[in-house]
């Protein structure tokens, strides 16, 4: 159903970027918003934080533009 009936993020954020961010939709981050660019800085929502004893802070959110990439650490 979701995947039916639910628009991508690239067709949905034309409509709700203007909704849900006020700032300059003509600027390169409010293009990089309204297109979902995974090219285009990152921008995310974050919505929840956890604390998880093994992993440490864990936050949830919604990605708007960019691209997460996982990071290595050197120890």
């Amino acid at each position: 159903m979701i995947v039916e009936h639910v628009p991508p993020p690239n067709v949905a954020q034309k409509y709700r970027i203007p909704k849900i961010w006020r700032g300059d939709l003509n600027s390169p981050l409010g293009k990089a918003l309204l297109e979902a660019d995974p090219d285009g800085p990152t921008v995310i929502a974050v919505s929840k934080m956890n604390k998880d004893p093994h992993a440490g802070l864990i936050a949830t959110g919604r990605v708007f533009s960019g691209t997460i990439r996982r990071v290595t650490r050197s120890t």
